[in-house]
């Protein structure tokens, strides 16, 4: 019974750290949504799909889906 108890709560726990992450994991994809938009609207606005940065050449690709991936060439 006492074992019963331990594993309940464990699992319990599990399922809440599960929760929280998958919350955080929202907003995280939130903000990456948003920084993407501003960069394609910058890009846009420059008329590119590609920028030397100092990590790089990043560069906007269109996917077929219509949305756009950004990739860092080195």
């Amino acid at each position: 019974m006492y074992q019963e108890i331990n594993v309940y709560r464990k699992v319990q726990e599990l399922a809440e750290k599960i929760l929280e992450m998958k919350r955080q994991k929202r907003g995280i994809d939130k903000n990456i949504t948003k920084l993407e938009r501003e960069l394609e609207h910058a890009f846009d606005g420059m008329r590119t799909d590609c920028l030397e940065i100092e990590m790089g050449l990043l560069c906007r690709r269109k996917k077929e889906d219509g949305s756009c991936e950004w990739v860092i060439e080195l």
